[in-house]
This record gives C-alpha cells, structure tokens and sequence, in this order.
C-alpha cells in the first residue's frame, strides 16, 4: 500500500513518516505537513499477524523488480522492519501461511486514519476482536437501506 496522505503523491512523498506502534505492532503514517488534518494518524494492521514490514517502497520493488514483480515477493527473506521518514513511503506487511490441501484462510488487512494515535489504537484493538461478519452485514444492511429510499 502507498502513503498519500494528501492530494497528490508525488508531492506528499518527503513528508509522510512511518512508525510501528509499540502497543499493537500496527504501522502509523503521518504527514505533518498536508493542509487538512495534519496531526492525524493513518495505520494499516494484518489483523496482528505481521511478522516483517517495510516502510520504504523501493525496498518492497527492489533494484531490478517491478511493481508486477516485486523483489519482496520473490524470495523467503524476512522484509528489513525498515521505518521513519526520508522513504518513499510505503506500508508491505508479510506473514507466514502454512496451508494444507483444500484448506482456506482468511486474511484481514485493516486500514484507516484517527484523529490521535490513542484512537488508532483503540480501533485497532476493537476490529481485531470483534465479529467482523456481524460488523460487514450491518454496514450492507445500512447501505442497502440508505439507498433503498432514495428511490
């Protein structure tokens, strides 16, 4: 996934920094320097599966790789837990699957923006124990009934 965090990419690039929170292990992007909201909190989650992560996109790429091809995805090797400011922002996550033959997993990704770190926090540790099918039926349900009676 790519930082933005403002208008445009290109232009929000030197500014976005990227942390792990040392509460839920999930990566916080901030960009200080955006017009709208410049202290709040985006943060991307595997559900607390993260094993390695990167922060920096020419990491995840690679020198000779491409964005159909990333070099992260080529290999076995653990990504660096590389974060800060000065990257090209960035937030790959990796975790191990071990699937046996017909079987299926579920992953969950979170991704979102809070108004402070605490929030971010608090929404983390909520989507990650809550009946997240219960959660999707009742966003369906409101969406089906908001545009039903716009009829």
């Amino acid at each position: 996934m790519e930082w933005v965090l403002a208008a445009f990419r290109d232009v929000s690039i030197p500014f976005v920094s990227t942390e792990i929170d040392p509460t839920t292990g999930a990566m916080f992007a901030r960009n200080p320097w955006r017009t709208e909201f410049p202290h709040r909190v985006a943060f991307a989650d595997l559900a607390g599966r993260q094993m390695s992560w990167t922060g920096d996109r020419k990491e995840f790429v690679g020198r000779n790789g491409t964005l159909n091809r990333p070099a992260a995805l080529a290999g076995d090797a653990p990504l660096s837990n590389r974060v800060g400011a000065g990257l090209d922002p960035c937030c790959a996550m990796q975790t191990r699957i071990d699937l046996r033959p017909d079987e299926e997993t579920e992953i969950i990704v979170f991704c979102g923006d809070a108004a402070t770190k605490e929030e971010a926090q608090s929404l983390i540790s909520r989507f990650r124990t809550i009946d997240l099918d219960a959660v999707f039926l009742s966003v369906r349900t409101f969406w089906s009934d908001a545009l039903g009676q716009c009829r």
